[in-house]
């Protein structure tokens, strides 16, 4: 087993933890790799993703592929993440927008 973490830089708002834990699923429901979490005890998101490989032969690609799924997916969608000021409802709809983006390239 190998497992991914990425912690985002973002400060968790505790204001914002349940807007952000709905936001976050609805990410998760989306992308090739799952993984995006909340803790709201610790104020951290990250991007958790647990990969169950072969090490006899171990394949460099396997792991080269996941680690650029996991970097597209940061990259895309954490700027969504920081973003306070978002209702539930731009939430979506940015998410659509980034979505399709993602389909457009």
């Amino acid at each position: 087993m190998l497992q991914y973490f990425v912690t985002l830089p973002y400060a968790v708002d505790p204001t914002r933890a349940d807007g952000l834990a709905r936001l976050l699923c609805m990410i998760n429901t989306n992308p090739p790799l799952t993984g995006f979490e909340l803790s709201e005890r610790n104020e951290v998101m990250v991007f958790r993703h647990t990969h169950a490989i072969s090490v006899r032969p171990l394949d460099p690609g396997v792991i080269a592929w996941t680690w650029a799924m996991i970097r597209s997916a940061v990259l895309e969608f954490s700027p969504l993440l920081n973003r306070a000021d978002l209702s539930m409802d731009d939430a979506a709809t940015a998410l659509d927008e980034v979505m399709q983006s993602l389909l457009d390239d």
